[in-house]
């Protein structure tokens, strides 16, 4: 059974207003702080029309899903998004930056770090620190805006076909059973994707574009992927990371261009990890690196460098600690392998890359992705990757 269908206007609204269409509330900020939130029901919309609706922190546990959303043709702006404690939460359509309010640190999106959380579903949002960097200094880089966070007290949080612009680290993934699929993160100085809980599945998202090194005094080891668990865990179990596209950089000229590794998963017990088909191009030893795995497989994966200048040449680097086992790696095209001799880990159909085939396989992952999700973003209005010539 459909829900009601309330709205917030910040040009037309009036706190005042019963949230009909006719007579829309005001902004998302003053829904939420007078608890007008709190008439909506399992199953219920609160749409959102054009206009800057403030810094919103929002909480409470619903019995069905409850989703805010951009009206139709409307581009609603946040400064900033928090859902520090709650359930069955949908957040869907709004530009959310820091550039519409006052500067403030770290994320510009933050789920369930201050309580249990589930089911909150952030998609088709478009996050930026800033439009424009081409003037940031190194420091700029490295001060950046952070993305999104899916907190510690999370389970089941969905990420989908988000935009995340200009940012230090994009999305941080700390929510157990967890799913972050079709998002795009373009120019980010530290990592691109971060999973640190269990049960993560990373598939189908565009990472692109990092800046800044520790040549450049930057402390951290840059990953458009890695995996590691919080220092109270001794490793992860179970993650699915699959399809993601994953390039260095889009313009040859790109003003402090960073080397990060493609996915990283270094010195720490990882079970049950399925790594297959992703795509990645960069100038870093470490194209794929599972040291510590068990139980997992490594297929279907290519890795290129096209930077001629740069000794380093992103290998696949497989279970090179003793203590992994029964690890199959098979059908990768890679500049290198680095296998273990272990013989739990089982090896066929591994190929040195050229460009033509690394040219194929990105064709590959990038036409699944844009049949999931478009070639352009569309509330964004950017492309998800500009062309590369691969040679």
């Amino acid at each position: 059974m459909a829900g009601e269908t309330y709205y917030a206007d910040p040009v037309k609204g009036d706190p005042a207003n019963n949230g009909s269409s006719r007579a829309p509330w005001k902004t998302l900020a003053e829904v939420v702080t007078s608890g007008k939130i709190k008439t909506l029901k399992p199953g219920d919309t609160l749409l959102l029309r054009s206009g800057l609706h403030g810094e919103v922190v929002l909480s409470g546990e619903n019995a069905g899903m409850i989703t805010i959303a951009a009206a139709k043709d409307e581009k609603p702006q946040l400064a900033r998004l928090e859902i520090a404690k709650g359930s069955k939460w949908t957040i869907k359509g709004l530009t959310i930056s820091p550039s519409f309010g006052a500067k403030y640190g770290k994320y510009m999106v933050s789920l369930a770090e201050n309580g249990a959380s589930d089911n909150l579903v952030l998609e088709d949002c478009f996050i930026y620190s800033a439009l424009d960097s081409s003037d940031w200094s190194k420091k700029d880089w490295m001060n950046a805006n952070w993305g999104v966070s899916m907190g510690r007290s999370g389970t089941h949080i969905i990420l989908r076909n988000n935009y995340i612009l200009n940012v230090r680290m994009g999305i941080v993934m700390a929510s157990t059973d967890s799913l972050c699929e079709g998002n795009v993160v373009s120019d980010f100085s530290g990592d691109g994707i971060r999973d640190t809980a269990d049960n993560q599945t990373i598939q189908y998202n565009v990472v692109k574009n990092c800046y800044v090194s520790m040549e450049d005094g930057d402390p951290n080891h840059d990953d458009a992927i890695q995996c590691f668990p919080y220092k109270d865990k001794e490793g992860l179990n179970k993650a699915v990371i699959r399809g993601n596209v994953l390039i260095n950089q889009e313009n040859p000229s790109q003003k402090f261009p960073g080397q990060p590794h493609g996915i990283g998963i270094f010195n720490f017990p990882a079970s049950d990890f399925i790594i297959e088909d992703n795509v990645c191009l960069v100038k870093s030893w470490h194209g794929i690196t599972l040291v510590n795995g068990r139980e997992s497989r490594v297929t279907g994966n290519a890795c290129f460098s096209i930077w001629k200048d740069s000794e380093r040449k992103p290998l696949i680097r497989v279970g090179k600690n003793k203590n992994s086992g029964n690890i199959i790696v098979e059908n990768n095209i890679a500049p290198g392998f680095e296998l273990s001799e272990d013989k739990q880990l089982k090896a066929k159909n591994n190929e040195l890359a050229s460009a033509e085939a690394f040219e194929k396989a990105l064709k590959k992952a990038l036409g699944i992705i844009y049949e999931k999700y478009g070639k352009i973003h569309q509330l964004a209005g950017r492309k998800r990757l500009e062309d590369i010539i691969i040679k």
